[in-house]
């Protein structure tokens, strides 16, 4: 399996938290209606030259907009994809496992979203991104969430992209997303952890 050379990793927040976000000091990409058009434009040509059909996962964003895919799932083309994950350790082990650096965190507001977006990019190289306590504190508090609905897809420009939607704060049970070296990944009960694959103490 080919390692990624870029890894974005999007958690679905309501506006009031990415205010938080913005006022301690992240910055905000605002994503008008014209470049999500060209966005989509192009995932379509991408996955028409690999012989795909860019519609094949029948995937609505929450606006309702049609979305094209290039890439092929990580876990499934089931709507509501893998179900009460947390991505805590998933990010560890970008960075742990498969070596990666976090060199970019900001916000995501695209076209007629009620609500925006947590992106964190990590890539094979680069310089790690400089964040202030509070900012750290805001993100650890957002990626350390269970969220209800997770999708992931490995793209042909070697991109990989998580996407992670709808918090919850009661769920009946907890997976992890695993990263191992080759770059395959599963969903782990939490307690059914391999005890080498337990998450360091913090503090």
């Amino acid at each position: 399996m080919e390692l990624p050379n870029r890894v974005l990793v999007k958690f679905r927040i309501n506006l009031t938290r990415a205010a938080e976000l913005r006022a301690a000091g992240l910055y905000e990409v605002k994503r008008s209606i014209v470049q999500d058009q060209a966005l989509r434009g192009r995932q379509a040509i991408e996955a028409e030259a690999l012989g795909r059909d860019p519609y094949r996962g029948q995937r609505t964003d929450a606006t309702g907009t049609v979305r094209p895919d290039s890439g092929t799932p990580m876990f499934t083309w089931d709507p509501k994809g893998r179900v009460n994950v947390c991505l805590a350790t998933t990010i560890e082990d970008l960075q742990t496992i498969l070596g990666m650096v976090l060199t970019q965190v900001n916000t995501l507001q695209k076209p007629n979203d009620h609500m925006a977006f947590l992106v964190l990019k990590l890539e094979n190289a680069g310089s790690p991104v400089n964040l202030s306590a509070k900012q750290q504190a805001l993100i650890d508090r957002l990626t350390s969430r269970i969220y209800g609905h997770l999708h992931g897809y490995r793209n042909p420009d070697r991109s990989w992209t998580l996407n992670a939607a709808h918090a919850e704060d009661n769920p009946s049970e907890i997976r992890d997303v695993r990263f191992s070296t080759d770059g395959s990944v599963r969903c782990v009960p939490r307690q059914q952890h391999p005890s080498h694959h337990q998450p360091p103490p913090r503090g």
